[in-house]
Protein backbone atom coordinates (compact mmCIF):
# COMPACT_ATOMS: atom_id res chain seq x y z
CA UNK A 1 0.00 0.00 0.00
CA UNK A 2 1.32 3.69 -0.68
CA UNK A 3 1.37 6.31 1.36
CA UNK A 4 1.31 8.91 -0.46
CA UNK A 5 -0.55 11.42 2.29
CA UNK A 6 2.57 10.81 4.02
CA UNK A 7 4.95 13.06 1.96
CA UNK A 8 4.24 16.29 3.02
CA UNK A 9 4.81 14.90 6.73
CA UNK A 10 8.14 13.18 5.38
CA UNK A 11 9.41 16.55 3.60
CA UNK A 12 8.25 18.15 6.93
CA UNK A 13 10.47 16.12 8.61
CA UNK A 14 13.60 15.74 6.15
CA UNK A 15 13.49 19.65 5.94
CA UNK A 16 13.19 20.22 9.75
CA UNK A 17 16.90 21.10 11.05
CA UNK A 18 15.40 20.18 14.51
CA UNK A 19 15.35 16.76 13.46
CA UNK A 20 18.83 14.25 13.77
CA UNK A 21 20.09 13.80 11.01
CA UNK A 22 19.51 10.25 10.70
CA UNK A 23 16.17 10.52 10.71
CA UNK A 24 15.98 13.75 8.47
CA UNK A 25 17.87 11.40 5.74
CA UNK A 26 15.37 8.11 6.03
CA UNK A 27 12.52 10.65 5.76
CA UNK A 28 14.21 11.93 2.45
CA UNK A 29 14.89 8.49 1.03
CA UNK A 30 11.51 6.85 1.59
CA UNK A 31 10.63 10.37 -0.20
CA UNK A 32 12.44 9.36 -3.24
CA UNK A 33 11.27 6.04 -3.50
CA UNK A 34 7.45 7.21 -2.76
CA UNK A 35 7.28 9.82 -5.11
CA UNK A 36 10.47 10.20 -6.93
CA UNK A 37 9.77 13.72 -8.52
CA UNK A 38 8.86 15.09 -4.89
CA UNK A 39 11.97 13.59 -3.47
CA UNK A 40 14.15 14.40 -6.15
CA UNK A 41 12.67 18.64 -5.25
CA UNK A 42 13.55 17.56 -1.91
CA UNK A 43 17.32 16.47 -2.52
CA UNK A 44 17.38 20.25 -4.28
CA UNK A 45 16.10 22.31 -1.79
CA UNK A 46 18.29 20.16 0.98
CA UNK A 47 21.71 20.73 -1.18
CA UNK A 48 20.47 24.76 -1.88
CA UNK A 49 21.01 25.03 2.27
CA UNK A 50 24.42 26.52 3.29
CA UNK A 51 24.35 25.52 6.42
CA UNK A 52 22.95 21.55 6.73
CA UNK A 53 24.43 18.64 7.74
CA UNK A 54 22.48 16.84 5.32
CA UNK A 55 23.69 19.57 1.91
CA UNK A 56 26.31 17.86 0.76
CA UNK A 57 24.88 14.18 0.94
CA UNK A 58 22.18 15.36 -0.88
CA UNK A 59 23.97 17.13 -3.51
CA UNK A 60 26.14 13.76 -4.43
CA UNK A 61 22.61 11.35 -4.46
CA UNK A 62 20.69 13.91 -6.80
CA UNK A 63 23.88 14.07 -9.02
CA UNK A 64 24.17 9.72 -8.67
CA UNK A 65 20.32 9.74 -9.62
CA UNK A 66 20.89 11.76 -12.39
CA UNK A 67 23.52 10.14 -13.41
CA UNK A 68 21.94 6.61 -13.16
CA UNK A 69 18.46 7.72 -14.41
CA UNK A 70 18.68 10.88 -16.67
CA UNK A 71 15.05 10.61 -17.39
CA UNK A 72 14.74 12.47 -13.68
CA UNK A 73 17.22 14.97 -14.76
CA UNK A 74 14.50 16.00 -17.75
CA UNK A 75 11.40 15.10 -15.60
CA UNK A 76 12.70 17.46 -12.76
CA UNK A 77 13.53 20.28 -15.73
CA UNK A 78 10.18 19.97 -17.38
CA UNK A 79 8.37 21.23 -13.67
CA UNK A 80 11.01 23.85 -12.43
Amino acid sequence: MRAYGALGTMEAVALNRSEEPDVRWEAARQMLGLGPLRGMQLLDAIAARAVDPLTAPAERLRDQLFMAQPELASLAAEVC
